[in-house]
């Protein structure tokens, strides 16, 4: 069976106007990744909590995975989400998890990118002292003079992927509007 085959047959059925709403909002969004410098979507704070999580989680893994467990998670749930989805076989919501997976990356591409000027704002647990991730991750790494440059590679990435899945989500839409039956 073709992957097209396959795609009309996933939407056959399905209703393309009760994604509408999402499809232009994310379509808004894309604009907003696009044009603005280090834009915070909604997606923001959710992000930001599951990275904070990952370093809780990656408590017991020694210093270098601690610290990198909040990217780490930060990244590992919308890939599960795609993962569910797909064994699902919800094609459109694997699409909104791939822009998920890209606000992810923007938002390490700017934290990275931020290593050796620290101007970012860091997130204070309790009465802790804050550190920068990417400045350890990267200092162990030897990588910390390339910060600018591995953040711009990962926001070309994230950029791809945001546009990809916009697009894919589009294209679905067409194809259920295009399907002969409708079911709810």
């Amino acid at each position: 069976m073709s992957l097209i085959t396959k795609i009309n047959e996933n939407c056959e059925g399905k209703i393309w106007w009760l994604r509408l709403p999402i499809s232009l909002f994310l379509l808004y969004l894309g604009y907003k990744y696009t044009t603005v410098t280090n834009y915070e979507s909604i997606f923001f704070g959710l992000n930001l909590g599951i990275h904070e999580m990952g370093h809780f989680l990656f408590f017991w893994a020694g210093q270098f995975l601690y610290v990198a467990g909040g990217t780490i998670l930060q990244l590992f749930v919308p890939f599960l989400s795609v993962y569910m989805f797909y064994k699902q076989e919800d094609l459109y919501a694997i699409s909104i998890s791939g822009f998920w997976i890209s606000t992810n990356l923007f938002n390490i591409a700017t934290y990275l990118g931020d290593a050796r000027s620290q101007i970012l704002p860091l997130v204070r647990i309790g009465g802790s002292e804050s550190k920068h991730d990417w400045v350890y991750l990267l200092n162990e790494l030897h990588l910390i003079t390339a910060d600018k440059i591995i953040a711009g590679q990962i926001r070309v990435v994230a950029m791809i992927l945001m546009w990809a899945s916009i697009v894919f989500g589009w294209y679905l839409m067409v194809r259920m509007y295009k399907s002969k039956t409708v079911s709810f």
